[in-house]
Formats: C-alpha cells, sequence, structure tokens
C-alpha cells in the first residue's frame, strides 16, 4: 500500500486539546516519507508542528535520510513565534559494517509542544561522522557483536564550539545469555547559562568518562535484569552513575520492572522506580507507576477502558510531594 493514514485527538482538564495527523507514503520498497501535523492547545499556548521525514536505501548500499520541521507558537498575550529545525544524513550500510555522516540545524524559537528535545541543540548547527558494525556470529560462546565510533562536531550560531568530542564502545553477548559492553567518551562541551534557548557561556568543560555494562537473559520474554556503570568527568566535576534493573512478564498479560538509580555528581541523587501492568481484558487495562526521588515519592495509578475501535478512555490518578493529588478523565479519539 503506497498511502497510509492516520491521526487522534486527546482532550484534557484546563481546556487541553492535543491532535495528531500523519501521512505516510511508499512510493518503492526502500523509499518511504511521513508528513506529519501536531497541535496543541492550551490556556497559556496555541502551538502546531508540522515535520516532513523522507528516507531511502538504494541497491549499492547508500543510505539516507532527511527531516525538514516548523514549529509556530503563540503564547497567550503575545505575538506568534516560528522557528525550523533540518536534519540530514548519508552513509553506507552493508551486511555487518557501516559508516556515514549527519549534518543538522536548529533555529533558538524551534520549540515542538509536544516533542522532546534537547534544549542545548536550539541555536546551533553540528556535524558527525560515524562507523559501526554489528554481527550476529553463529556460534555459541560469542553469540553477538557491535562497535561504535562516532566524531561529533557542533557550534552556536555566533560561532563558537559547542561540542567537540569522541566517542566509542562496544558489546558482546555471550552463550545468547549475557551482553557486557564498555564505552568511552571524551571531548568539549559548553552549556547553555541562563533560560532561554541558545544562550551559551563561557566557559567550556572537558567531559571525559567510561560505562560498562551488564545485561542478563539477553534472548528472553519471561525475565531480564542488568546493571550499569559510569565513571569520569562530566559539567566541570567529578561524576558517577549507577543502575540496577529488573523486569519480568508473570503472565502473557502482566509486567512489572523496578530499578534503582544513584548519581553522584554535585551532590548525591538517588531514585527508585516500580512499575506494573495488568491487561485485564482486551478492552481493560491497569497501569501502576510509583517513583521515589531522594525519599520523595510520587505515584499514578491509571485505568484504560476502550470503549470501541478508536475511542479510548483514561481515568488517572496522580499524587506528587507537596501538591495536592489529581484525578484526570482523559478522551482520545483515533480518526
Amino acid at each position: 500500500q503506497a498511502f497510509r493514514y492516520s491521526g487522534f485527538v486527546t482532550s484534557s482538564p484546563e481546556s487541553r486539546v492535543d491532535s495528531l495527523a500523519r501521512l505516510a507514503f511508499a512510493p518503492s520498497p526502500t523509499h518511504s516519507g511521513s508528513l506529519t501535523f501536531v497541535g496543541s492547545g492550551r490556556e497559556e499556548l496555541d502551538n502546531s508542528t508540522v515535520a516532513l521525514a523522507v528516507d531511502g536505501r538504494e541497491k549499492i548500499g547508500t543510505v539516507w535520510d532527511l527531516t525538514y520541521a516548523a514549529t509556530r507558537n503563540e503564547p497567550e498575550d503575545q505575538g506568534a513565534q516560528t522557528g525550523a529545525m533540518l536534519d540530514l544524513s548519508a552513509g553506507w550500510q552493508g551486511d555487518f559494517a557501516g559508516v556515514g555522516v549527519r549534518y543538522d540545524e536548529y533555529d533558538r524559537e524551534f520549540a515542538p509542544a509536544n516533542g522532546l528535545l534537547k534544549t542545548d541543540r536550539l541555536g546551533t548547527n553540528g556535524q558527525s561522522a560515524y562507523f559501526n558494525y554489528y554481527r550476529l556470529s553463529g556460534v555459541k560462546t560469542i553469540s553477538e557483536q557491535s562497535f561504535d565510533i562516532v566524531r561529533t562536531y557542533r557550534k552556536t550560531d555566533d560561532g563558537r564550539v559547542q561540542n567537540e568530542s569522541w566517542y566509542t564502545g562496544g558489546s558482546l553477548e555471550w552463550n545468547e545469555f549475557v551482553r557486557t559492553g564498555l564505552s568511552y567518551s571524551d571531548g568539549d562541551y559548553r552549556p547553555m547559562t541562563g533560560t532561554e534557548p541558545g544562550e551559551f557561556g563561557d566557559t567550556v568543560n572537558q567531559d571525559r568518562y567510561w560505562t560498562a555494562s551488564v545485561d542478563f537473559n539477553t534472548r528472553s520474554s519471561f525475565v531480564g535484569y542488568g546493571a550499569s556503570f559510569s565513571s569520569g568527568e562530566l559539567g566541570g566535576g567529578d561524576y558517577e552513575y549507577a543502575v540496577a534493573y529488573i523486569w519480568g512478564r508473570p503472565s502473557p498479560s502482566t509486567s512489572i520492572s523496578l530499578s534503582a538509580e544513584r548519581l553522584e555528581s554535585f551532590g548525591i541523587f538517588e531514585q527508585y522506580i516500580v512499575e506494573a501492568g495488568w491487561d485485564i481484558t482486551p478492552t481493560n487495562s491497569i497501569v501502576f507507576r510509583h517513583v521515589s526521588s531522594d525519599g520523595e515519592p510520587y505515584w499514578r495509578l491509571g485505568f484504560r477502558r476502550r470503549v470501541q475501535r478508536g475511542l479510548d478512555i483514561f481515568l488517572l490518578y496522580d499524587e506528587v510531594p507537596r501538591e495536592e493529588a489529581e484525578l484526570s478523565l482523559k478522551l482520545l479519539w483515533i480518526l
């Protein structure tokens, strides 16, 4: 099928309405694209985002992709603000190895209200080159191998270096059961100052740290567990980060996961997360999430009811430290 389309509209308390519409197209088996529109109407802000993404793979193994997005924000009692971003890459990917380059640039005013965006990208443009290797070995001792190396160079709109770094890392899976990984990152980084996008200070930190990880039951769909540890210098000070996790699916309709994190960087921060879910029936499900950050608890209980195809109702109960508990009802309508 050459064309596919989808969309949804959802409403929530305080007169908020969010919507999405997406048109996907595939002129050939190795070329595809999409056009997406996202809208968000809130009491204090009206936002719209439109994005075009295309990608392809040629017979000789070359791969490429291009993404362009633009936003328009109309804050309450203020004039409209518009911004855009461009991201493109080209490379070659073989059976086991690949090489390529990437370029991107972000306006300071680019602001998708419902998007996850690294704020230090705004007001910068960057380029990078990479090499990767991945292979399923077909033997039990080392059943999987991977390796990556990335060189990044990013500068601010006024020509200063914002990020110049190297990253290298790899992993080995042993006997289709345990995966070990090791990586190292080193480079200069200019942090943001103030609260406005694109505001970078005069300080440049040399960040360098390594990360070691281990994951068990790598091919299981029933239970898995693992941990990772990072150590070095970050943000102009010592840095250590450790995380351990375990997840399981006691039955096809239930799931649970637990994780513990400890960050030591200009102080000590600890966090524990418990998540669980139960698909009671094909139309009813419950989710639970509890987070304890430095002893401050937060938890959410959610119920989902599928009324009919394309129409879902969510009932959420949230309890946040030092705030009143909130009960909300959300309606999701998929067109």
